[in-house]
């Protein structure tokens, strides 16, 4: 099995956020300023500063928040290839 990710970037002013339903291994990484990330059922604070990422745990809504001025951040979302794709691509490609 191989995983892909799938970045989508997000600009954010300070106060802005984003929810992420159903988001358990999607990467979230700070590109520029600062963001705070809470997860349903987690009692942490996730602080992500510009080049920081943290992957989801949680399957429940995952929330960010930028906290000191406008943010950037990109989420990338594992895609599962099924190995039989990933051997028909590669031959495609030979």
């Amino acid at each position: 099995m191989v995983c892909l990710s799938n970045d989508a970037l997000i600009h954010l002013e300070r106060g802005g956020l984003v929810r992420l339903g159903d988001s358990a291994g999607a990467t979230v990484a700070c590109l520029e300023g600062a963001v705070w990330i809470t997860q349903d059922n987690d009692r942490r604070d996730i602080v992500l500063t510009g080049g920081d990422s943290y992957v989801v745990e949680s399957s429940g809504l995952t929330v960010v928040c930028a906290i000191a001025g406008p943010a950037s951040l990109t989420v990338g979302k594992p895609v599962v290839v099924e190995p039989v794709l990933v051997e028909t691509l590669h031959e495609k490609a030979a």
